[in-house]
């Protein structure tokens, strides 16, 4: 049989070659451990919420047997008062009301280009400008242009979120989270309907007095909305109307939260405008992380072979002399010996990561 003539030299693989190779398969085994514990804890959590699953027919009243269960119902979001902007006095019965502004200001735009010329490497810098909408105030002083394109302190407002204190659906309040998430679901853009006086309220501190322009959806602070100026600010409005929903959650007495999976970042909640099968959903989310764990422990694999690369000297070659192994370890070509001793490896290793988990 043929055979490597560097063979030997490769039985003295160096220092930092092992090292490498020792930290790669030490990250994998961590990698591997981590996902592979995600997922049980994700199937505990589904045999755990279809055991106490209930689904809600009578959306009015509180049942104590249902407290620490995984509750499904469908009912309208109901809030006991209405919220405001505090500046503008925009509001409603909403779950909660965005105040967003907006700049017109000169924008720098930076490109770095590397040109090589020889063996040595010029890196050269071209600074582009253009005048846009920034969430923000550009300060120009820091542009490489800092005289031509200058931006003027513009009236400053600051954003507004507010939010609605408590969100009830049928007989249970929405816990924090579940909270936020129904606020964001059902944002759309208001209508402003203020007088001028509202509108000018930004500038009685101000020595900037723009003209003020009041649209169908902001208020416009400038010359003229159809051609803007540096210097000009907008303001609009979103606001997250109640609505019907489906929901999926767990229930903590008279509150319902997300469904934490144990040791892990994991959490299982559902709320949705639209009929879903929340057993449908769990199975997805069950599918999912199985396939998960397939990708990592395909990519689990593959490291295991890059380590095997480096300990071929250390590990692989002198395997062959193992009894069990020296019929099915290749001699002829070594680098086929690699692919199939670091499956081997990985093998081994993949069984004392998923015990480990479990």
């Amino acid at each position: 049989m043929k055979t490597n003539d560097n063979q030997q030299s490769y039985e003295k693989a160096g220092f930092w070659s092992v090292l490498f190779a020792s930290g790669i398969i030490l990250c994998a085994i961590i990698m591997l451990i981590y996902v592979e514990r995600s997922t049980t804890q994700m199937q505990k959590a589904s045999d755990y919420m279809m055991s106490n699953f209930v689904e809600l027919t009578d959306t009015a009243t509180l049942l104590p047997e249902n407290d620490n269960k995984m509750v499904y119902f469908r009912a309208f979001e109901q809030t006991d008062h209405d919220i405001f902007d505090p500046l503008y006095g925009i509001g409603g019965r909403y779950l909660s009301i965005d105040r967003f502004v907006e700049y017109y200001q000169w924008i720098e735009i930076v490109t770095t280009e590397k040109i090589k010329y020889g063996k040595e490497v010029e890196e050269r810098t071209e600074y582009t400008y253009k005048k846009g909408w920034s969430k923000t105030p550009v300060n120009s002083d820091r542009f490489d242009d800092r005289r031509t394109h200058v931006n003027i302190a513009p009236l400053i407002i600051e954003p507004e979120e507010t939010r609605v204190g408590t969100i009830k659906m049928g007989p249970y309040y929405l816990g924090d989270y579940i909270r936020k998430k129904a606020a964001n679901m059902t944002s759309k853009i208001l209508e402003i309907n203020i007088d001028m006086a509202t509108a000018e309220k930004p500038l009685a501190n101000s020595s900037v007095k723009p003209k003020v322009h009041l649209l169908s959806n902001e208020i416009y602070y400038g010359e003229d909305p159809d051609r803007p100026q540096i210097g000009d600010v907008k303001v609009s409005f979103r606001a997250a109307v109640p609505d019907t929903m489906y929901i999926l959650a767990k229930t903590e007495q008279d509150k319902l939260v997300p469904h934490y999976v144990e040791a892990t970042d994991y959490q299982i909640c559902q709320l949705t405008p639209r009929e879903f099968d929340p057993n449908y959903y769990l199975d997805y989310e069950e599918e999912g992380a199985f396939w998960l764990v397939i990708v990592f422990r395909v990519i689990f694999w593959l490291l295991i072979v890059w380590a095997a690369y480096y300990l071929r000297g250390k590990l692989v070659y002198p395997m062959r002399k193992i009894p069990l192994l020296n019929k099915t370890l290749p001699k002829a070509d070594n680098k086929l010996a690699l692919w199939v001793a670091g499956t081997y490896l990985s093998l081994v290793l993949m069984v004392i990561c998923h015990n480990l988990s479990s």
